[in-house]
């Protein structure tokens, strides 16, 4: 990225948004539900305005034409979904648990292995069948 296109105060930004949004989802199941933990939901607004102001800055003038688009979509894809597939991949292994009988989640329900199939063709929170499973995040 060239110098006049960084944003660094904005990625610091994100960067910490990105922090709070792990600790929202992870901490309440460590320490229990809190009044500052069941806000940091908001993390995940500012993390996706300052997303869309980093991406359009450094893509400014760059995407003329459908081809130009493409590309930009095909970069997007490769850089998304390999994280996809390995959360989904950890995920399935606590469905295995949850399977085999060893772990008891709350809602079981978000294990179905018929949602395999959905989740690695990204259609899977699709209506008006979409279901929330595995990494329902995503």
């Amino acid at each position: 990225m060239t110098a006049e296109r960084r944003l660094d105060s904005l990625e610091g930004l994100r960067f910490l948004s990105s922090v709070a949004i792990v600790a929202g989802h992870y901490i309440p199941y460590a320490i229990g539900e809190t009044r500052f933990i069941s806000r940091l939901h908001l993390a995940v607004d500012l993390f996706f305005v300052i997303s869309g102001i980093v991406i359009a800055n450094l893509y400014a003038g760059r995407i003329a034409t459908i081809r130009d688009w493409l590309g930009f979509m095909v970069k997007r894809f490769a850089r998304l979904y390999p994280l996809h597939l390995a959360t989904l991949a950890f995920y399935v292994a606590i469905g295995l648990l949850v399977w085999s009988g060893k772990v008891h989640p709350a809602d079981g329900t978000r294990y179905d292995p018929a949602a395999i199939i959905p989740n690695l063709l990204l259609v899977h929170a699709w209506a008006p069948s979409g279901t929330i499973s595995f990494n329902y995040v995503s």
